[in-house]
């Protein structure tokens, strides 16, 4: 959470960095309540395709951003 807010404090402002909020939520109390998504990532799912479908999504949400 720390290099998240970090990154965007220098991006965007320290007002930005504040409000950081993930999937509506401030990203502390998310991480807290975070729970995996058994039905997107299944536990019995190799590692491996796990990762790579993980790359994929963040790929996707960064190029999103752009």
């Amino acid at each position: 959470v720390s290099k998240a807010r970090r990154q965007v404090h220098d991006t965007a402002g320290a007002e930005a960095a504040n409000n950081l909020k993930v999937e509506g939520l401030p990203s502390e109390v998310f991480l807290t309540r975070f729970r995996w998504d058994e039905a997107k990532f299944p536990a019995r799912r190799p590692l491996r395709d796990t990762v790579e479908k993980m790359g994929e999504i963040t790929t996707r949400i960064e190029d999103e951003l752009k």
